[in-house]
């Protein structure tokens, strides 16, 4: 799927795609992504249905940066890592771009395909939707994804 919004190119960043190199001739990064688990009460809806406790798990995204003009080594870990990466975003988007070809492109979908993904989900209607089935982003991720399984992505 194509890389859509400054969240996405700050994710392929914090994923590693500049780890060792030299980016805008300037930064040394180095990426690392941990995981911090959190507690989350269950609603009275969840505790009827027998839901004592909830945990979900969140990213915590840790960037390491030289500065190769003034040989200062910093970590940003979390919010403070995309704090660091916002303002670079200008520049580093077409880096990212360049490097990052989508393997499924929703343009690029088969008719049929459309018709095929399309039946899915026929029979009900998600809360919040106004239509029943799949919308149109979740119809491209389901293609993205059987092409991938399939091996022609």
């Amino acid at each position: 799927m194509p890389i859509v919004g400054p969240a996405h190119i700050a994710a392929e960043i914090l994923n590693g795609m500049f780890d060792g190199d030299v980016v805008l001739n300037r930064y040394l990064v180095s990426t690392l992504i941990m995981f911090k688990l959190v507690n989350i009460a269950p609603d009275d809806e969840q505790r009827q249905k027998g839901v004592c406790e909830i945990r979900r798990t969140s990213d915590h995204p840790i960037l390491g940066v030289l500065d190769t003009h003034t040989g200062d080594v910093t970590y940003h870990a979390g919010d403070d890592a995309f704090a660091f990466i916002t303002p670079l975003l200008p520049q580093l988007t077409p880096l990212v771009l360049s490097r990052r070809r989508p393997r499924y492109m929703p343009d690029e979908a088969n008719d049929w395909e459309l018709e095929v993904v399309a039946r899915i989900g026929r029979d009900k209607t998600l809360p919040g939707a106004t239509d029943p089935g799949l919308a149109d982003q979740q119809v491209h991720r389901v293609l993205a994804m059987w092409r991938m399984l399939n091996g022609q992505a």
